[in-house]
């Protein structure tokens, strides 16, 4: 004899070591009374509090994570809102970025379309394209050869 199972539609108190194949879980669950989901999760629909240990492969809207996160690997697309404190190696840094803030050192790469204020540059600049005005400092290692830099070689005329 088959026995049938009832809807359930709530799972009451201390939940522990959900284990397998769990699909469709609906509503709240919160950190207090839902511990060590285990196993192949998926379809969690609703607000989901309180994750601990280690959540791979979240895939969808995603937002308001607070706390330590680390080790976020893969594809990461369109992170919005106030983001501070990334360290590690950052690696290709692809599409519209904007407004960058603070001390950023060791840029290196095709740096295309830097707009606005800036400042200290050191190193080899070479392949300056556009309207370049207000150079001032020491440029002997701007890219010039002996024979440029021995004639006084304007870098404006350098750039047209």
């Amino acid at each position: 004899m088959k026995r049938k199972m009832r809807n359930t539609r709530t799972l009451q108190g201390n939940i522990s070591g959900l284990w397998g194949d769990v699909t469709h879980i609906y509503g709240y669950a919160a950190n207090d009374s839902t511990f060590g989901l285990s196993g192949d999760a998926s379809g969690i629909y609703g607000c989901v509090t309180g994750l601990r240990g280690e959540v791979t492969e979240l895939i969808g809207f995603v937002s308001g994570i607070r706390g330590n996160v680390s080790g976020i690997k893969g594809c990461v697309t369109k992170i919005w809102g106030e983001v501070s404190g990334i360290h590690g190696e950052i690696e290709e840094l692809k599409g519209c970025v904007s407004e960058i803030y603070g001390s950023i050192t060791g840029l290196r790469g095709e740096v295309t379309g830097l707009v606005g204020c800036v400042s200290e540059l050191y190193g080899d600049i070479t392949g300056v394209y556009g309207d370049a005005s207000g150079i001032s400092g020491d440029l002997d290692n701007c890219g010039l050869t002996d024979e440029d830099r021995a004639v006084g070689v304007n870098i404006i005329d350098l750039l047209e």
